[in-house]
């Protein structure tokens, strides 16, 4: 079997190198405290915010931070804020880079120390009620690879925190590697995920990333989408599939999208076939091979607005 090993530290400085220090000139910083530690994140609002404000979270992958989902996605969730002009984009760090999410193999100080992130996500949504009277049946997540983790457990274990939930770059853990709570609430949830994913791999199988990190064995695609099909007794296999355009056929990537919605639940998979472990946006310059490839035919970020507002 072919095996891919990634260097975590290379993706680091490629996103660095790319995006420098040109992080969105008007985020603001602030923290809350849980228990010991004391938690911080980023945000944006809009310069004219209206009125019944949404809030939306955007979750880094591991090693990652707040202000480099920012650089990474080229502050495209701040400039889809600008346009809706009631949505205040929330971009949280993890606990020493990382997210204490469902997979109990995993050998980061988060999943170790058994970090509260839920009590975190709730002391930030209750900040934002107080401080901008957002709307708290209005509150959004997205996250990338751990961050991606993170929103599957947030949506078992917090579903009414949330009203639609997105996982990028990531499948549910297997049962053996799974030690989050479930409500076994349905939930509306989006997944984006590329066959050609080395580090999360479709049809899942052990996540192997570099340098001794653990993360254990994953569900295929397929498979988590059931899952989020089965807390809504549907059957994903039924889902209304449509096509992307391919504007770009030099990407060497397609899309397509699988939809199961009804008046209460909202259940979508994007596949991108050939598509690597990245969350795409817009772009000129390509990721590193080893993350495999970035489709051009979409822009998830917009994707994921799109999803969360859609009515």
């Amino acid at each position: 079997m072919f095996k891919i090993v990634v260097s975590l530290l290379l993706i680091f400085l490629w996103q660095t190198a790319i995006f420098g220090q040109n992080a969105y000139e008007t985020l603001q910083t602030d923290s809350v405290q849980i228990g010991e530690y004391s938690r911080s994140f980023l945000y944006h609002k809009p310069a004219n915010l209206s009125k019944n404000t949404n809030l939306v979270f955007v979750l880094h992958g591991s090693n990652g931070s707040g202000k480099l989902i920012t650089q990474f996605t080229e502050n495209w969730f701040s400039k889809l804020a600008d346009e809706k002009r009631n949505v205040i984009v929330v971009y949280p760090n993890g606990y020493k880079n990382h997210w204490n999410e469902c997979r109990k193999e995993a050998n980061f100080e988060a999943n170790l120390l058994n970090i509260d992130d839920n009590s975190f996500f709730e002391k930030m949504i209750e900040y934002f009620i107080q401080k901008y009277q957002i709307n708290k049946k209005q509150v959004f997540v997205v996250g990338h690879s751990n961050g991606g983790h993170e929103v599957f457990k947030l949506a078992k274990e917090k579903p009414k925190l949330f009203k639609k939930f997105v996982a990028i770059s990531a499948n549910l853990p297997t049962s053996s590697n799974d030690d989050c709570y479930e409500s076994k609430m349905p939930v509306s949830m989006m997944v984006i995920n590329g066959t050609g994913d080395k580090i999360n791999p479709y049809q899942g199988g052990e996540v192997i990333l570099g340098g001794g990190a653990k993360r254990g064995n994953i569900i295929s695609t397929d498979a988590t989408m059931q899952y989020w099909a089965n807390l809504a007794h549907k059957d994903f296999s039924k889902a209304t599939k449509f096509d992307f355009p391919n504007t770009d056929k030099d990407d060497e990537t397609t899309a397509t999208e699988f939809k199961l919605k009804n008046k209460q639940y909202d259940i979508r998979l994007i596949k991108v076939e050939n598509g690597g472990h990245v969350l795409s946006v817009p772009t000129k310059i390509p990721p590193p091979v080893m993350i495999g490839k970035a489709i051009r035919d979409i822009n998830m970020a917009q994707i994921v607005f799109d999803f969360f507002f859609d009515k």
